[in-house]
């Protein structure tokens, strides 16, 4: 399994086409996360 969220897009969509919409929505939600969790670990600095 790739290790970034673009990768990962990538491969499961090619190994699953059938289910492409659905593994960009949950990957997508995902980097959400991970980019919100990122800002709070460093007290909201990234956010505008």
């Amino acid at each position: 399994m790739p290790d970034n969220f673009d990768a990962a897009r990538q491969a499961l969509s090619e190994r699953f086409p059938q289910s492409r919409a659905g593994i960009h929505q949950l990957l997508d939600e995902m980097a959400q996360i991970a980019a919100a969790a990122g800002s709070l670990a460093h007290g909201g600095q990234d956010r505008p």
